[in-house]
């Protein structure tokens, strides 16, 4: 077979060629309003005075035995008014939360297939969900744990991969947790893949064993974290004592989980283990929970969504009213805040 070199149109030339320079201004300005108004319509999605981060893991092994867990160089940005996401560093997060203990911090961990940026999409589109539920007085610092799972083509390959590089994110996650300043002061929204983290991280800083790998600080434990879980792919069994994640309910708090008995892509979950024949803690509930060291009470809310949300595994349909996910995670927001305000006075 030959190659040959095909001449270009010279009707497309001088179409070119033609063009006069008020329709290059013209193509300019359309361009920048496309830009201009997808910015403001992201910025309209951040009510006065919260703040958005984004932890961006993208860039760092996914691989846990090369996973540097001193210092992971991660990408940090802020979403800064008129400017947009601005370069930052987890420094100046920890700074940002050391300063200004009125924010309730909210961690959100997106699901699977997701690009870089239609995670940022979907972050923002969750976050505008809950606030506009919330109390005026209950300021958020809503930071994106941005992870690498865009899409591969061959799903079983998708699934195994993602559920491997989930393991190596609670181990970054857990290390953002052990030197977090406010811990008592934080939320976990996580969505698929993104429970599994949110539950692992927790295991891994109470000094919890992932992988091979344990991290380096000094455990966290006796925090009251709310996390909360939606369509979590992981096992139901993963969060009993002396199980996989059986750490993790060293630093919860309460737990609202919402899960979907009818989910078709959770039914199948069994198929992401090459050993054995796992549920999902999204699809069936949970199984066990293992008891905090302090026995301080766990408080847990559960859910099946099955009625509303039917055969789908889509996070945004959780989020409708008919399963009201929003209005609940809100409302544990307000009530969080609420405690530390009544405490504060109470000083």
């Amino acid at each position: 077979m030959r190659f040959v070199n095909i001449p270009r149109s010279s009707n497309v030339v001088d179409a070119v060629h033609s063009m006069s320079s008020r329709s290059i201004a013209t193509l300019g300005v359309v361009l920048l309003l496309t830009v201009l108004s997808s910015s403001v319509s992201h910025a309209a999605l951040l009510r006065e005075g919260d703040e958005y981060w984004v932890l961006n893991s993208r860039c760092i092994s996914s691989v846990a035995c090369r996973a540097n867990l001193e210092n992971p160089n991660l990408k940090v940005y802020r979403y800064h008014q008129g400017q947009g996401l601005q370069h930052d560093s987890v420094n100046g997060l920890y700074t940002r939360v050391d300063e200004d203990h009125s924010f309730l911090n909210v961690i959100y961990v997106h699901g699977n297939r997701f690009t870089s940026q239609e995670a940022i999409d979907r972050s923002l589109k969750i976050y505008r969900s809950v606030n506009r539920r919330c109390h005026d007085q209950t300021r958020i610092r809503w930071i994106l744990w941005s992870w690498p799972s865009d899409p591969i083509f061959n799903p079983l390959t998708d699934v195994r991969t993602k559920a491997q590089r989930a393991d190596t994110q609670a181990l970054y996650v857990g290390w953002l947790l052990q030197h977090f300043p406010a811990p008592d002061r934080l939320e976990m929204i996580g969505y698929s893949f993104g429970g599994r983290i949110v539950t692992g991280a927790l295991h891994t800083a109470a000094g919890g064993e992932m992988k091979g790998r344990t991290l380096s600080g000094p455990p966290l434990r006796g925090s009251r974290i709310g996390i909360h879980l939606v369509a979590p792919a992981l096992d139901r069994h993963w969060l009993a004592s002396g199980s996989r994640h059986g750490l993790a309910a060293e630093n919860i708090g309460s737990m609202n989980l919402f899960y979907n008995s009818r989910d078709r892509v959770l039914k199948l979950y069994s198929m992401v283990s090459k050993y054995y024949n796992p549920v999902a803690l999204g699809f069936a509930g949970l199984g066990q929970l293992a008891a905090r060291s302090d026995h301080l009470p766990i408080q847990i809310r559960a859910r099946d969504c099955g009625g509303a949300v039917g055969l789908l595994h889509d996070e945004l349909k959780y989020f409708e009213p008919c399963c009201n996910v929003a209005e609940t995670i809100a409302t544990t927001l307000d009530a969080s805040d609420s405690e530390v305000i009544q405490l504060t006075a109470a000083d």
